[in-house]
């Protein structure tokens, strides 16, 4: 039997469903150039910026595909981000399963209140 492998586009609307249900906001980063008009967002920048008002929750994800590698735009830019805010939650996501996985690792992490 042929493993289901699933898009990119499915991988984030699982992610993004599972996380919006425990009151996460997301914020789709996008990079966009027009040559000589204008250009936004960061060569690099992850898929999605996700906020939890209620904790101060902030969570970078770049979603793959189960086959799906960075760039080097992208990892030079999750490279420049940890240098910046050690800190940082930042990752990169190719399933439901491998999200929820770390989720019930790290909740501890993300939930604390804001002060």
């Amino acid at each position: 039997m042929k493993k289901l492998t699933l898009s990119e586009a499915d991988v984030t609307t699982q992610v993004k469903s599972f996380l919006q249900a425990l009151g996460w906001r997301p914020l789709r980063m996008q990079r966009t150039v027009i040559k000589g008009q204008f250009q936004t967002g960061e060569p690099g920048i992850p898929d999605f910026l996700f906020l939890h008002y209620q904790t101060g929750g902030i969570l970078w994800i770049e979603f793959k595909s189960e086959k799906g590698r960075l760039s080097n735009d992208q990892k030079d830019w999750h490279a420049t981000e940890r240098l910046k805010f050690p800190a940082v939650t930042l990752l990169t996501i190719s399933s439901l399963q491998q999200f929820q996985q770390w989720h019930a690792l790290n909740q501890h992490k993300l939930y604390r209140r804001a002060a």
